[in-house]
């Protein structure tokens, strides 16, 4: 793809995409840190949630708050799935395709979903005014720091998706 060294005078793009592959990396380990960041707190509070009703006692957001923490993990982790190439896919089509096909085949997959991404995004950022104005019941934090799980994420999505396009390399 755009990626490859060619006599035709794309070095520009393979440059590029090496440097998207140097950001790629580094922002795939940074996800992969943040979850397991994520997923820790959820299970010590969740824990420590369980240990209190033992005593008769718990605290209301800790249940907000592990909920909305798993919200983003989730988001978070989309994108990680996107890039490891994590998510379910139909092989079907490309097993019958000859090499050459299939790698056009994935560029018009990827391109569905860098459209389908970015429909997303377009209609995420139009609702996310309205909960700029909503606050969670326990912590009475904005709704809209849990919401823009959903705008970072599909960015992120879509910087893995271009890095792909432009590679041309799977997910790996």
């Amino acid at each position: 793809m755009l990626g490859r060294p060619s006599s035709d005078g794309r070095l520009l793009f393979c440059l590029w995409g090496d440097a998207m592959e140097r950001v790629n990396k580094y922002l795939n380990r940074f996800l992969e840190y943040v979850i397991a960041l994520l997923l820790t707190i959820i299970v010590t509070l969740v824990l420590l949630q369980v240990i209190l009703r033992f005593f008769g006692s718990s605290f209301t957001w800790i249940e907000e708050l592990s909920r909305y923490l798993f919200v983003w993990s989730v988001f978070l982790g989309t994108a990680l799935g996107i890039q490891k190439g994590a998510h379910l896919s139909v092989e079907m089509i490309v097993v019958w395709l000859s090499p050459r096909s299939r790698e056009k085949w994935r560029a018009v997959v990827t391109i569905v979903l860098m459209l389908f991404f970015i429909t997303l995004g377009y209609y995420a950022m139009k609702v996310y005014p309205l909960w700029t104005r909503k606050v969670s019941a326990a912590m009475k934090v904005p709704m809209s720091s849990v919401f823009l799980a959903l705008p970072v994420s599909i960015a992120i999505i879509l910087l893995f998706l271009a890095s792909r396009l432009i590679s041309g390399k799977d997910a790996k």
